[in-house]
């Protein structure tokens, strides 16, 4: 008898699962979202996979011993029961299939460098010279890193006073027009030009304390006397440098994944997502003048 009501139970989960799986086939067709049809179908649908447990359920204690009275009645407390937990089962079933109709789809991971929109605040795999070998081509990235979108390796400045010139005006001048789209209520853009603006100032902060190492190491490297430098010990600068460009990369990171939240809708109203992402990009354009004040104008070979 226990056996029995259980099989049914299994038959009719089952059926109900496949019921809701070919709902949520019909949810996905883009004509039928957000039109009267659409959620009339699926009012009828959800009516119809009610109907169908409440008769399956019924038949299952036609086929139950009816000559004892005390079997009836445990046979119905039971088919109660469990009637209940798979119409609760039903209705998370129906409830997750809407779900994932309504939740928006967004990429798990992308290279440093990726402009694209979905790339907005997610997960960016680091600029990373052992990483390199197994991203810089399309089919090396298909290999170790599919679904993975593929851009090319970031160029590295070819001297320190390139990289030094590009820290102090595009890349500044780019994370002051950060602020002024974010203050325009254009998180979109704002959230690209963040995205094209940490990896260029990676690779240049990288450069620069490489060769503030070098020179530290060097019997001449100091810069003259006259110079404001020369108040700092030799042997601290790239240190500095170093601090105040990771304080400055882990702030645009925190503001890329602000505004990410703040497109999604996960910050409120647009006014309150743009207080909350210019007061992150007040203090990152406050570390980067902290950063600009650490970099020595010159390096002495």
């Amino acid at each position: 008898m226990i056996k029995f009501i259980f099989l049914v139970s299994l038959i009719e989960l089952v059926t109900v699962s496949t019921c809701f799986t070919s709902l949520r086939t019909e949810c996905c067709s883009s004509s039928f979202r957000n039109t009267y049809r659409y959620r009339q179908q699926i009012a009828t649908k959800k009516h119809h996979a009610y109907n169908l447990l409440e008769c399956q359920s019924l038949s299952a204690g036609t086929n139950s011993n009816h000559n004892d009275p005390n079997t009836v009645a445990e046979g119905k407390g039971r088919k109660e029961a469990i009637r209940r937990i798979l119409l609760t089962a039903t209705g998370l079933i129906f409830n997750l299939c809407i779900l994932s109709e309504i939740a928006p789809v967004a990429n798990a991971a992308c290279l440093a460098g990726d402009t694209s929109n979905d790339c907005i605040g997610v997960y960016k795999l680091p600029i990373d010279d052992e990483i390199l070998p197994y991203i810089d081509t399309p089919e090396e990235l298909a290999m170790y890193a599919p679904g993975i979108r593929f851009v090319p390796p970031i160029p590295v400045p070819q001297s320190y006073k390139e990289a030094v010139d590009e820290v102090q005006t595009s890349l500044k001048s780019q994370c002051e027009l950060v602020k002024d789209l974010t203050a325009k209520g254009q998180l979109e853009m704002a959230g690209k030009e963040v995205l094209a603006l940490v990896p260029r100032l990676t690779v240049c902060g990288r450069v620069i304390v490489k060769q503030l190492t070098i020179s530290e190491n060097s019997t001449d490297s100091s810069p003259s006397p006259s110079s404001k430098e020369a108040r700092v010990d030799p042997q601290l600068r790239a240190r500095r440098v170093e601090v105040h460009l990771a304080e400055l990369l882990s702030t645009l990171g925190q503001a890329d994944v602000l505004i990410g939240q703040g497109l999604r809708g996960e910050l409120g109203v647009s006014a309150v997502a743009q207080i909350q992402i210019l007061e992150v990009l007040n203090e990152a354009l406050a570390d980067y003048n902290e950063l600009l004040r650490a970099i020595p104008r010159a390096v002495m070979r």
